[in-house]
């Protein structure tokens, strides 16, 4: 059996303890629901809460498969802390703004005209509230998702069309709600897991859609998660996964079922003590246990694409 595969299957003498499942998923889904707060802003509606029971209900499947539940509890867990965005508040943008003419003050506009630095953020504060009106704030890492601009307000460095870096591109700056992404990309990694246990993962899709049907709070349709499944077939990125006994990554969603499997053998393991100090550790500071799926680059990307 492959060094890959060994990290799927269940830690040895816990299968079946419905117990500790029900601990792990009530832990989990506690965690989740105050993730899933901090990325609502009024007039914005988030992704509705998940029961214990739920996740519960799908870690047990997920063992009954033969996948790890702390990797699938793991996977769910990084996808919902990670893919949470939203629109940069009026407030937000007038406090750069407000930055901004500070910095100026300082500068040598100070010794020159000392008004000057106040004419010129109120000559832009229109256009900036255009257009960082549409810009996405990615919660998780603090950051906005946005292409890097000259002045002139063309992107600088964009990749060619020919090129195989072309994925590696960034979301479009226009109104409308962000995709809600965690279940989608939670599903999609917990298939691909499942999918290499070989003859066993004959019901890999089936397990993937139920896992989004349960973060989403609805039933997500075959033809759905098909298709979502083809937007990450573009080219994987130009970085490392962190697994040297895998081959190269194929397309974007091998390269993410890869990293998730490192950033789970390095960060949890796959035993009841490692999980305990995982959950304590993830609640004060989350980036630092999921920093090794945290590319802001490759979370630009995936927000760039038609998810609708």
């Amino acid at each position: 059996m492959s060094p890959h595969r060994d990290r799927l299957r269940n830690p040895p003498k816990q299968g079946g303890n419905a117990y500790l499942l029900g601990l792990i998923a009530s832990q989990a889904a506690q965690q989740i629901g105050a993730w899933r707060k901090e990325a609502v802003t009024e007039g914005e509606a988030g992704l509705p809460e998940i029961g214990a029971p739920e996740l519960h209900k799908t870690l047990v499947r997920a063992e009954s498969f033969g996948l790890d539940p702390y990797l699938v509890a793991f996977v769910i867990m990084g996808a919902e802390w990670l893919f949470r965005a939203r629109r940069l508040t009026r407030e937000e943008i007038e406090t750069k703004l407000d930055e901004l003419e500070q910095r100026l003050r300082q500068s040598v506009l100070a010794d020159w005209e000392p008004e000057l630095a106040s004419l010129l953020v109120g000559g832009i504060a229109g256009s900036a509230f255009k257009a960082l009106d549409r810009v996405v704030y990615v919660v998780s890492l603090g950051t906005w998702a946005t292409p890097e601009y000259t002045w002139r307000g063309s992107p600088r460095a964009r990749p060619d069309r020919a090129s195989p870096a072309r994925a590696l591109i960034y979301p479009r700056t226009r109104r409308g709600a962000i995709p809600r992404l965690s279940p989608t990309i939670a599903g999609i990694i917990v298939e691909g897991l499942a999918e290499r246990l070989g003859p066993r993962g004959s019901g890999a899709q089936a397990l993937g859609m139920h896992i989004a049907s349960v973060l989403r709070k609805r039933k997500v349709q075959n033809g759905e998660f098909v298709q979502a499944r083809k937007r990450l077939s573009i080219a994987a990125p130009d970085l490392p996964t962190g697994c040297a006994d895998e081959p190269e990554p194929k397309d974007l969603r091998e390269w993410l079922i890869q990293r998730w499997i490192r950033a789970h053998s390095f960060t949890v393991g796959g035993s009841e003590d490692s999980w305990r100090v995982f959950l304590s550790a993830v609640t004060d500071a989350p980036r630092r246990e999921f920093w090794q799926i945290s590319d802001p680059h490759v979370l630009a990307t995936l927000y760039s694409l038609p998810w609708r």
